[in-house]
């Protein structure tokens, strides 16, 4: 009896002395260690540093890509907040050091996470506390008791968080005072008001490859890509194929501002800062361009039409006449910064929210039922489609398995597949929009085109500039629908740079000047250069 007594407590004795155990015991001794003189005040901004810490590098990495950083800041102020009141409580428990410390670290690993990938949440808020409290006692026993280890380390945490807001900033345009800022080219200016004003409307289809390059690429992947019947129905409703259409620069930021303007965004020999880019992007998406303040000086409105999903392209209801449908959630900033949470997948997009061309079109026609007949309009829509999130199938049912690999950009095939189900709807799409839209006003000017292609190809990630992804992404879809007398022989007006000069010449009876048309990619460096080789390799399909 007494053997067996002495064998069970042998056991539970191993059994306290794991290695479990020893980590636990060395966590509750670091949370015990004396408090170290002046850190009270100075732990607890450290942990609202850590916990922004992330944020900043995010906005200093992410300059030329993020339209507004107004909710990343206040994401940022709200969590350094958080820890630093956090901190302070706990440090009247423990020593205040090893509150800092500890908060901050679950602060930095809460901003952390897109790393773990698409775990489940549970798993993911397992790994946060897990990772970030060992990773917070590791960084305890490296810096020991030491006051000046302590005051190193916040001082550092502090300063870095700073130093990558502050030099990181994003321009914040208000569009809203000046709507009509953007100067009209002379070229670009009308003489005099025509007789005629015809509605114009310009739908930008976002990453919509030309469909002969698409069929091409597809092939070799097995996947039998065809829209011919769609383009054929369109074609009947008065619309022509751009069979050589070209986008300028491979990133809506840089191709949709420059399409406005009628004007390079950006050029090798005139490089300019990201923030500048976005400035000039930004005040050009939200109304105050070439094409709008054109037109509204013979009397048109300018009504627009949100993506919703991006920032950049939300409805400024200062600048437009009138906003189409949801003005724009303006969430894509602050949708980035809960990916990098554990609660990702607790906050989705609301795909629900994103316009089709039907959508469009019928708030369009809507918006035509409570205006005067002679009150002509500019129309400039946003759709996100076949560009992610994949929403629809083939047949246009929503898709069931709307997961985050179907919202981030990919090259695999599954991602051709999904693209394929896309693109088809969205061309059937097309066809019953534009039918119930030119029944209402048989006139109207069309323009149906792509801001660049998709990026199959390649990893675009790492712009590998072959012939193949230079194809894919800048052959664009495009079909316009102007009278006969309108259109160009020139293979340059199936540049998007001559959208602009192509409507202007059209509603005001003249030929059209037309602008160089230029090819730019994005270098690793985020620099654009020319390749003079390039538009005739994007022809050559």
């Amino acid at each position: 009896m007494t053997t067996g007594v002495q064998e069970i407590e042998g056991e539970a004795a191993s059994v306290r002395g794991g290695p479990l155990s020893w980590v636990l015991g060395q966590f509750l001794k670091l949370t015990r260690v004396g408090a170290v003189s002046g850190t009270r005040v100075l732990s607890a901004a450290m942990a609202a540093a850590a916990t922004s810490l992330p944020l900043g590098i995010i906005n200093y990495f992410n300059a030329n890509e993020i339209a507004d950083s107004t909710p990343l800041d206040r994401v940022a102020i709200g969590a350094s907040i958080i820890a630093f009141v956090v901190a302070a409580i706990v440090g009247r428990f423990v020593a205040p050091h090893v509150a800092g410390v500890l908060i901050g670290a679950l602060g930095y690993g809460f901003f952390s996470m897109s790393w773990i990938g698409n775990a489940p949440t549970w798993i993911l808020l397992g790994v946060w506390v897990v990772v970030s409290l060992l990773g917070g006692s590791v960084f305890l026993w490296l810096i020991g008791n030491s006051r000046w280890s302590i005051t190193a380390a916040g001082v550092g945490a502090c300063a870095a968080a700073i130093v990558l807001f502050a030099f990181a900033p994003q321009p914040q345009v208000d569009v809203s005072e000046s709507p009509t800022a953007q100067p009209i080219p002379e070229a670009l200016a009308f003489t005099d008001t025509p007789e005629e004003r015809p509605n114009v409307y310009l739908f930008v289809l976002d990453g919509f490859s030309r469909p002969d390059i698409t069929i091409e690429q597809f092939a070799r992947h097995g996947i039998d890509f065809d829209i011919s019947q769609s383009v054929s129905e369109l074609e009947t409703l008065g619309f022509d194929l751009d069979p050589e259409g070209t986008a300028n620069y491979a990133e809506t930021i840089l191709s949709v501002p420059s399409t406005l303007n009628a004007e390079y965004q950006l050029l090798p020999e005139e490089p300019v800062s990201g923030g500048e880019i976005w400035a000039d992007a930004r005040r050009a998406l939200s109304g105050d361009n070439a094409l709008v303040n054109s037109f509204r000086a013979i009397g048109y409105e300018y009504w627009h039409s949100s993506s919703v999903i991006w920032d950049a392209s939300a409805c400024d209801t200062g600048v437009a006449d009138r906003c189409l449908g949801d003005p724009g959630l303006a969430n894509e900033t602050r949708d980035a910064v809960w990916a990098e949470t554990p609660i990702r997948h607790l906050v989705g997009h609301d795909l629900d929210a994103l316009p089709d061309p039907v959508t469009v079109v019928n708030n369009i026609l809507e918006a035509r039922s409570v205006v005067q007949e002679d009150q002509p309009y500019l129309v400039f829509s946003h759709i996100l489609s076949p560009h992610q999130p994949y929403r629809f199938e083939a047949d246009c049912q929503r898709r069931t398995d709307n997961n985050s690999d179907t919202l981030g950009f990919g090259n695999a095939p599954e991602h051709r597949v999904l693209y394929d189900d896309e693109a088809r709807c969205l061309s059937t799409q097309l066809v019953d929009a534009m039918g119930a839209l030119l029944e209402e006003d048989p006139t109207a000017l069309v323009f149906l085109q792509a801001d660049h292609g998709s990026a199959f190809e390649a990893d675009f990630g790492e712009n590998v500039w072959n012939e193949e992804m230079t194809r894919e992404r800048l052959g664009i879809f495009r079909m316009t629908r102007l009278p006969d007398d309108c259109r160009s022989e020139d293979p340059v007006a199936q540049s998007l740079i001559n959208t602009v000069p192509l409507l202007i010449g059209c509603v005001s009876g003249v030929e059209p000047d037309l602008r160089e048309a230029r090819v730019l990619l994005n270098t690793g460096s985020s620099v654009v250069s020319a390749q003079d080789w390039v538009a005739d390799l994007v022809a050559a399909g």
